[in-house]
C-alpha cells in the first residue's frame, strides 16, 4: 500500500513539471539542500533558490524537475 501511495504521489508531482504555481515560502531553509522551501496550494513541497527576504511571502514559480522520491525543484519567476 505504501508503494502504491508513493507511486501515485510521484505521478502527481510529475504532472506539475513545467507548470506555473504559487508558493508560500516557509521561514527556514532546507538543511539538506540549502534552498528555500515553499508549499503549493496542493501542499506540494517545492525547493527554490532565492534570498532570505522571500521567507513568509507568496511567490510565482515554475516547477523544473523532480529529484528522488520527495524533492521537487522549481525556479522563482
Amino acid at each position: 500500500m505504501r508503494e502504491l501511495g508513493n507511486n501515485k504521489k510521484m505521478a502527481f508531482y510529475q504532472k506539475l513539471v513545467g507548470e506555473k504555481v504559487e508558493l508560500l515560502i516557509e521561514g527556514a531553509r532546507s538543511r539538506s539542500t540549502g534552498h528555500l522551501k515553499g508549499i503549493t496550494s496542493n501542499y506540494v513541497p517545492v525547493f527554490v533558490s532565492g534570498k532570505d527576504n522571500l521567507k513568509n511571502c507568496i511567490v510565482q514559480a515554475r516547477i523544473d524537475k523532480l529529484c528522488g522520491k520527495n524533492a521537487v525543484f522549481g525556479k522563482i519567476l
